[in-house]
Formats: structure tokens, C-alpha cells, sequence
């Protein structure tokens, strides 16, 4: 399985939990660490997906918002997207809400919370919404989202 984490803005200066979690996710395939608007994640992608292989895509702030521009870049269908606490303020963000169709399981960890950062969410018959409330730049250290996570990984990995 080939597994893209993308950062929130800032990278990893704002991001570590992210990039903590990058580092778990090994276990189940190759894990990389991008940024937010990095615009290899595409061909990355497209390469492992055309190459009949899995791909999951974990995303961050704005990171997290990234899965619905990609969503209609990436020629074959993503297996798994999780979005950590989107953005509100992505211009992809739509009275708080973005789709992402593209993606065959899309997890949202959407931020109830949020008081400035963070606070969107996705909607779809793809997407599991899963309610945190936390501030914006604690939602990546979450044990038990990062614990959901890899738990959703490694079921998507099992899957054949």
C-alpha cells in the first residue's frame, strides 16, 4: 500500500503529529511525508494506483482539504482518504463542506470545536464523519484518531 500524509500549512513546524504518525504508518506500506500543496502527490498516486497497487491518502488542515482537489486528479479510484479537521477558509470549502468523490472510503475527523482553523468537513455516501472537539493544532496529536487511523489502514490493507 502506498500511504501520502500531508501536512497542514506550515509544514513540519506545525505538523509534527503528522509526520509522527507518517512514521507508524510504515508498517503497512510506504509512507511519505508531503506538503500540503505538494503537487507530486498527484503522479505519486496515479503511479501507485495504475501500478494495480493501494493507495491511501491522510491529510491535515489544509492538507485534510487537498483530498477533494485531488480527488478528480487522480485517473483510477483512491481506496482510502482521512482528513484530519479541513480547513474552513480552503477556497474548496463550500458553506463548510467539500466533497470527494474519487476516494472509495473517505474518514473525516471533523472539528465541532473549531473556533478559527479547521471546522469543515466532507459529505458523501463515501464518507464516515467521525466529531472531535479539540483546538485546531491538537487534533494531530490525538492518540485515539491516530489509533482509528491505523486501524483503518490496516483494514484497507487486508482487503484484496
Amino acid at each position: 500500500m502506498r500511504i501520502l500524509v500531508l501536512m497542514g500549512q506550515g509544514g513540519r513546524a506545525t505538523s509534527p503529529g503528522m509526520v509522527s504518525l507518517a512514521e507508524r504508518l510504515e508498517e503497512f506500506g510506504k509512507s511519505s511525508v508531503h506538503a500540503w500543496d505538494d503537487p507530486m502527490v498527484v503522479q505519486l498516486l496515479n503511479a501507485a494506483l495504475r501500478s494495480g497497487g493501494k493507495a491511501a491518502v491522510v491529510g491535515y488542515s489544509l492538507g485534510a482539504n487537498q483530498l477533494g482537489y485531488i480527488s478528480p486528479l487522480v485517473h483510477y479510484r483512491i481506496d482510502l482518504g482521512i482528513a484530519y479537521d479541513p480547513s474552513r477558509f480552503s477556497p474548496l470549502v463550500k458553506n463548510g463542506v467539500q466533497t470527494a468523490p474519487n476516494f472509495r472510503k473517505l474518514v473525516c475527523y471533523h472539528n465541532v470545536g473549531a473556533w478559527w482553523f479547521g471546522g469543515s468537513r466532507y459529505e458523501g455516501p463515501n464518507v464516515k464523519t467521525v466529531k472531535v472537539n479539540a483546538f485546531h493544532l491538537a487534533v494531530q496529536f490525538d492518540e485515539a484518531l491516530h489509533l482509528r487511523t491505523i486501524e483503518e489502514i490496516k483494514q484497507e490493507n487486508e482487503n484484496v
